[in-house]
C-alpha cells in the first residue's frame, strides 16, 4: 500500500521522486513451544542510544545504494523517517540524535515508555536548547 501511494503522489507531482527504504524487524523464534516470539529489533527499537540509527546509516542506507546503483541524499533535509509503535520511537530518537541525518519524522503512536527507558524522552525534550535546522 506505501508503494503505490507513493507512486501515485510521484506520478502527479505532488511529491519529488523518492526512494522508500522500509524494514520489518523481523522475528527470533521462541526456543520452546509454550514461549512467543519477540521482534528482532526490540534494542534498537526501543532504546535511546544510537543503534538504530547506526544501523541505518552505516548498513542499511549503503546497502540500498549499492544494490540498486543509487546516488542518495545524504543530507538530512532530504530524508524522512517514520514509525508506528516502536517503530516511532526508533524514528524519533533517529532524528533527535542525527538531525543531519534525518531532520523529517514522523512518530506514530511512538512507544515512549520504561520499555527500554523511552519515558525518559519527555525529560529530555524539556531540558535541551531549542535549536533550528
Amino acid at each position: 500500500q506505501y508503494r503505490t501511494m507513493l507512486d501515485q503522489l510521484i506520478a502527479s507531482g505532488d511529491m519529488p521522486p523518492t526512494v522508500g527504504v522500509f524494514i520489518w524487524p523481523g522475528d527470533v523464534h521462541a526456543p520452546e513451544r509454550s514461549t512467543g516470539v519477540r521482534r528482532n529489533r526490540s534494542y534498537e527499537y526501543d532504546g535511546v542510544s544510537d543503534n538504530y540509527v547506526r544501523f541505518l546509516t552505516e548498513e542499511i542506507l549503503p546497502y540500498v545504494a549499492k544494490t540498486f546503483n543509487l546516488k542518495l541524499s545524504t543530507s538530512g533535509n532530504d530524508r524522512c523517517i517514520a514509525g508506528a509503535s516502536s517503530g516511532g520511537i526508533a524514528a524519533f530518537n533517529a532524528a533527535w540524535l542525527r538531525p543531519d541525518e534525518f531532520s523529517r519524522v514522523y512518530a506514530c503512536s511512538g512507544s515512549f515508555t520504561a520499555f527500554r527507558a523511552g519515558n525518559e524522552f519527555p525529560t529530555l525534550v524539556r531540558k535541551w536548547k531549542k535549536f533550528i535546522i
